[in-house]
């Protein structure tokens, strides 16, 4: 990495005057509580424990730890890429915003509101997931404790409106504390791992190396070369929302430097627990009549839970482990909520969304955008309410999450890799990559086509109703409700963020 030319030593309100704001949110967080809240939004050898049913199905025990590498490798400069981009505008619109300053002048405006509307819609998305998974956990351990139990589509709705209320008063009443509390959930999460890796480790089976390294099976009906990519999106989900620190920007003390390094540590810290984790669960699984029985979830209805039951063999010890996970996930919940009301309030700020004069507005008392959490919030009150009539709608909305987070992440790099290449006008923060910045610019965009095609795949074939990923009829339907508002109304609006004089000066 090497220091950007042309920034004075301004503080961190100044910048933000210069790109055309004013500082109205309060700067709490340093850089280790935002490596905690980045950290805590992706929990991810938390969050592979309830994809990793999909990694075997396609791809085996060896699909699934390559695959892995192959996500933590591809997520890495992608990280590595949005961190100099937020190095050189720190502000918590963050993709839409490097979208407008890097983009051809004739059709910025029109490409900073796609990428908005892709990165306010991925983050709504995605609060809802994690809901979700509280919700669907605290009934898998219901079941598993008391078989007579049977899980109804309300129950979990109104598990998600308690864990919801929970997650705004964090952040609004709590708030103040929230650099405190995300830091102790940093701890949390780190111990955590061992907590749970030592107990599968010595009481779970140990199956030979040579089917964790050399035993490749597709159980979705794919070829092998097909398996391994649709298997992706089973790590790819754990790994989502690693830009949470970049819409806290303004936040954040040195936000040009601590942001950064927050998203590259914390992408580092969750990539290294995570293959660790991987690696113990693969060797833990049994023989491949025990992860049929274990992914069908027959016992509790959640192959997260089954898992542990098979592995420890008992009720208390699983139920334990269990607890430990959705008290992370409700937590990460909390970290969610905080990144999507940022998002979605800084692109109300710019007139993005219907609502934005109301949504915009901060408390003056607080400083923080209090309707903007509310709107967040009520969002997914009214999306549980779907997953009551159908869990199959439900999921497709949350499917949303890696379409539209990807396709947020493509377009300001893919912009940046072009100026590079191109030798067009380019002022680098003070984190960058330097002579290797467009190479892995290319790198981050060829890793998330990939990955972003095959995350509409279905995860097994032949298709049902039910079995499939409906994430492309949402996203499409999403795109095109999106672009019809835009052209119908919102463009005469939306201008644009505000890029004043002292900024990239670009164009």
């Amino acid at each position: 990495m090497s220091a950007g030319e042309g920034f004075g030593k301004h503080s961190d309100n100044d910048d933000l005057n210069q790109f055309g704001y004013e500082a109205q949110l309060e700067r709490r967080f340093g850089l280790w509580s935002m490596v905690g809240l980045s950290c805590t939004i992706m929990v991810t050898w938390e969050a592979w424990f309830t994809t990793f049913n999909i990694a075997v199905i396609d791809g085996g025990r060896t699909g699934a730890f390559w695959g892995y590498v192959f996500v933590w490798v591809g997520y890495t400069c992608v990280i590595g890429s949005l961190s100099e981009l937020v190095s050189m505008t720190p502000t918590a619109a963050g993709q839409y915003h490097w979208a407008y300053e890097l983009a051809p002048p004739k059709y910025r405006k029109f490409i900073s509101w796609f990428t908005g509307w892709q990165i306010v819609l991925a983050w709504q998305a995605d609060f809802a997931a994690v809901l979700y998974l509280s919700g669907i956990l605290i009934q898998a351990v219901a079941a598993l404790n008391w078989p007579g139990y049977s899980p109804q589509p309300y129950q979990a709705t109104l598990i998600l409106w308690v864990v919801i209320l929970a997650s705004v008063l964090f952040n609004t009443t709590l708030a103040k504390h929230l650099r405190w509390i995300e830091g102790s959930i940093l701890i949390c999460h780190c111990l955590g791992f061992i907590v749970v890796l030592v107990p599968i480790v010595y009481f779970g089976p140990h199956v030979p190396a040579k089917d964790v390294w050399a035993q490749f099976v597709s159980s979705g009906g794919y070829s092998n070369g097909s398996a391994f990519f649709v298997g992706l999106v089973a790590t790819v989900f754990p790994f989502l929302g690693a830009d949470g620190a970049i819409h806290m920007a303004e936040e954040v003390k040195d936000a040009r430097v601590n942001v950064p390094w927050a998203l590259m540590i914390s992408v580092t810290i969750n990539g290294v627990l995570g293959i660790g984790m991987v690696i113990a669960i693969l060797f833990t699984l049994g023989t491949l009549e025990d992860i049929e029985q274990i992914t069908s979830a027959s016992v509790s209805g959640s192959s997260l839970v089954d898992y542990f039951w098979f592995v420890l063999d008992d009720r208390g010890f699983a139920t334990g482990l269990t607890s430990l996970l959705i008290a992370m996930f409700i937590f990460a919940a909390v970290a969610v909520l905080a990144s999507t009301s940022r998002v979605t309030w800084a692109f109300a700020r710019d007139n993005g969304l219907p609502g934005s004069t109301w949504i915009k507005k901060v408390h003056p008392g607080t400083h923080l955008p209090l309707w903007s959490i509310a709107f967040s919030a009520v969002i997914s009150l009214f999306l549980s309410l779907i997953n009551i009539g159908s869990s199959v709608a439900f999921n497709a909305i949350v499917s949303l999450t890696v379409a539209c987070f990807f396709g947020s992440y493509g377009i300001p790099i893919a912009l940046l890799a072009w100026r590079r290449a191109t030798n067009r006008p380019l002022k680098l923060g003070p984190w960058n990559w330097g002579r290797y910045g467009l190479a892995i610019n290319i790198v981050s965009v060829c890793w998330l086509i990939i990955t972003w095609v095959f995350a509409f795949f279905p995860i097994a074939i032949p298709v049902t109703p039910a079995t499939m990923n409906w994430s492309c009829v949402l996203w499409g339907g999403s795109m095109i409700l999106g672009l019809g508002w835009y052209f119908i109304r919102q463009h005469k609006v939306f201008t644009g963020p505000r890029v004043q004089a002292g900024t990239m000066n670009l164009h």
